[in-house]
Parts: C-alpha cells; sequence; structure tokens
C-alpha cells in the first residue's frame, strides 16, 4: 500500500528540498517515490495557452480554476495523479488550501508535514533560486504582501493539522536528519 505524504509551508521554506530529501531516503531503503504538486499542474494549464510562469500568474490561475469549478477542483486533479501513480510514496508538495489537507488525510496511509522558517530566510532563499520568472527580482516588501494572495493565507492555519513541525533553519543535512528521524 503506498504513503502519502503531504507537505504544507511557506514559500522559500524547504517544500522541494524536503521532497528530494524523502525521496534520497526512500530510495536507500528501496522505494520509489512520486512528487506531485499543484504549481505543476497549474504549469502545465499555463504552457497550454502560452501564459508566463510567474507566482501571480500561477496563484491567480489557481484561485479562478477554484472559484469557477468549485473549491475542490484542484485536489481533485492532484488526487487522480496520486491514485494513477504506482509509486511506493508520493509526496504532494503543495498543500495549500482546507480541501488539499482533506484529500491527503483521506489516503489510508497518510502524513503530514509542516516545514517553515523564518520570513526573511524564506526570502533570500526564493530570491536566490529564482524558481518562478520573476522571483529573482522580487524585493521582500513585495514578498510579504503576495503571502497575503489567497493561495498562501490558510497555509500557516492548515499547519495545526500537521503531524510534525520541522523549523528548517539549519543545513540540509539538519533537514535530513529531521526528516529520517520523523519518517
Amino acid at each position: 500500500m503506498k504513503k502519502i505524504i503531504g507537505i504544507i509551508g511557506e514559500k522559500g521554506s524547504g517544500k522541494g528540498t524536503c521532497v528530494d530529501l524523502i525521496t534520497k531516503i526512500s530510495k536507500s531503503k528501496g522505494l520509489t517515490t512520486e512528487c506531485v504538486k499543484t504549481s505543476a499542474l497549474l504549469a502545465e494549464t499555463l504552457t497550454l495557452w502560452n501564459i508566463p510562469h510567474t507566482r501571480n500568474n500561477l496563484q491567480y490561475l489557481a484561485i479562478i480554476m477554484n472559484k469557477q469549478y468549485g473549491d475542490t477542483t484542484l485536489s481533485d486533479a492532484l488526487r487522480n495523479r496520486i491514485e494513477k501513480s504506482s509509486a511506493d510514496i508520493v509526496v504532494y508538495e503543495s498543500i495549500r488550501w482546507q480541501s488539499d489537507l482533506d484529500m491527503v488525510r483521506s489516503f489510508e496511509n497518510n502524513m503530514v508535514i509542516y516545514v517553515t522558517a523564518p520570513v526573511s530566510v524564506r526570502y533570500d532563499r526564493t530570491v536566490h533560486r529564482g524558481e518562478k520568472i520573476d522571483e529573482a527580482h522580487t524585493t521582500f516588501e513585495k514578498f510579504v504582501a503576495d503571502e497575503q494572495v489567497a493561495t498562501e493565507t490558510e497555509i500557516v492555519d492548515l499547519s495545526r493539522y500537521a503531524d510534525i513541525k520541522i523549523e528548517n533553519i539549519g543545513t540540509e543535512e539538519d533537514l535530513e536528519n529531521k526528516l529520517r528521524n520523523f519518517i
């Protein structure tokens, strides 16, 4: 039976690094891992329409989809991907709404991790990684303001439902040790 791991975390908190480390830990135990994320699903849609993958475009598309087609639209799409996965462990990287958490919890074998870090640390990580095309030049003020968009506002509230909270302020090795201890 596959295990579903949901990750809750603010932007720049280390969700992607957690996925990489969970994959590494799983592989060392002979298990396969697959990551599914809402932003990848949204990026596929933006690509089809030839729209840039900016943070704002991804956020607004998510808001529009859920507003037009129902609050569980994106969660349901990711549920389909999880159900079709043949991996031993499926990591859902981007719990953002209650419907995402409910979807992860609906699987029998699940766990939820909340990864967080101070806003200044998250800002520095986000600017340096430049994952979205508009992140490298984001000001600190805009970074903080972006956390008030509907796709971001429930994250801290949802964190109280996590099985573990990881403060990601050390090295990657520190984070890996915390994940190993938990998993």
